[in-house]
């Protein structure tokens, strides 16, 4: 359960932050799982909707092999939906929506090093046609963190200002739509593996690519998916027919 300080960060910021919140046990096999995940993509030469996405080259052209984003990876790999209903998380999340739970829209992102690409500054309730503040989403940093690898980055506060305008870029490699900031009010999430970041559907929030070196350099693995009521409708996710959709018992 969150304390009443961290309630009150939560109203506040936006965000909370819990430090290798998984042990290292856990974090070590679900790093494995994953690993599994980055293999398996290996074998692929183009992207292969609605799932699997590969990173892009200079041209805009798929990276053979070279895995971006998992999209549906609790559908793809039932051990992610294990971790998403790991206590250390649930209990926590039960206190900003209550006991009944489900998840939607969940991803894995390796953000491998030399190629691992950035999602841009953004809200996720821009994707969702919603302003609901009883949607939280949630980051898990699987492996260490920091600028040079691409940590997820937010503006605290901004979950109070509405919805911003959104636009899709024009770069080749850009991966979804993406807002304007103020990058002098940007905070970076610099933290250990095994860390948890949950904050609001309405936060924004991006990441940097991950410039470290290809051969000497880290990935950074991490799983993004959202937390919400199940009588909560977020049309076409709540429908009944989007695969994505996970009640949490």
């Amino acid at each position: 359960m969150l304390t009443s300080a961290e309630l009150e960060q939560f109203d506040r910021d936006g965000y909370l932050v819990f430090p290798a919140l998984l042990g290292e046990e856990k974090r070590q096999r679900y790093v494995a799982a994953f690993d599994e995940l980055v293999e398996r993509a290996k074998e692929l030469k183009t992207d292969s909707p609605p799932t699997w996405t590969l990173e892009r080259d200079s041209e805009g052209k798929p990276l053979a092999g070279v895995l971006h984003k998992v999209q549906g990876v609790c559908v793809v790999d039932f051990r992610a939906l294990f971790m998403a209903q790991e206590p250390e998380i649930t209990s926590r999340v039960e206190s900003l929506i209550g006991p009944e739970m489900a998840i939607f829209g969940t991803k894995f992102f390796p953000k491998l090093a030399g190629d691992g690409t950035s999602v841009h500054w953004h809200q996720d309730n821009f994707y969702f046609d919603s302003d609901s503040d009883q949607i939280i989403s949630c980051g898990i940093y699987l492996e260490d963190a920091d600028r040079t690898n691409g940590c997820l980055r937010v503006i605290p506060g901004s979950h109070k200002q509405g919805i911003a305008e959104h636009e899709r870029p024009d770069d080749v490699d850009a991966k979804g739509y993406r807002t304007e900031i103020d990058e002098s009010k940007a905070v970076d999430v610099v933290c250990p593996g095994g860390t948890v970041v949950l904050f609001s559907a309405n936060l924004l929030h991006g990441t940097n690519d991950n410039e470290s070196d290809a051969a000497t350099g880290r990935s950074r693995y991490s799983t993004a998916w959202h937390y919400l009521s199940p009588d909560t409708d977020i049309p076409p996710y709540s429908s009944g027919s989007y695969a994505d959709w996970h009640v949490l018992s």
